[in-house]
């Protein structure tokens, strides 16, 4: 796009940086707060957990995950596709369009099917295994 269009793509880009800001910056930083002012439920405890306790409580977050964004991306297509059609404006991927979403669509796209898992699985989960989930799958 930036070869064909450059003042389209530095629009764009504009716009981009703008709600990458507000979507990590603003709504990232507050659910991380609330999360672990209130909804904290992971253990504590200082044993490490088995490693395939580890596996499956990191499995059961993936497919939790996996199934939610599915259901908010197509309820994101049929029902609110006014905040969801911000996310196709790219067409090429880059790193400013991962996480470009109109702030709604990214709350029920991205943050509730990635809190989802662990918050499901409230006391079972051991806090290495949260760690893992947050730093491999938000950064991966």
């Amino acid at each position: 796009m930036w070869e064909e269009d450059k003042p389209k793509w530095i629009t764009l880009r504009n716009k981009a940086i703008k709600l990458n800001l507000i979507n990590i910056g603003i709504i990232g930083t507050m659910g991380v707060i609330l999360d672990s002012i209130f909804l904290r439920d992971s253990t504590m405890s200082t044993s490490i957990p088995e490693y395939s306790t580890i596996f499956i409580h990191f499995f059961f977050c993936m497919m939790v995950e996996g199934i939610l964004f599915y259901v908010f991306h197509k309820v994101g297509h049929l029902y609110l596709y006014k905040y969801h059609k911000i996310h196709h404006e790219f067409h090429v991927p880059t790193p400013l369009a991962t996480t470009y979403f109109h702030p709604i669509d990214y709350i029920l796209g991205v943050v509730i099917p990635f809190a989802a898992g662990p918050k499901l699985l409230a006391r079972e989960i051991h806090i290495l295994t949260l760690m893992f989930w947050y730093v491999l799958c938000y950064e991966g």
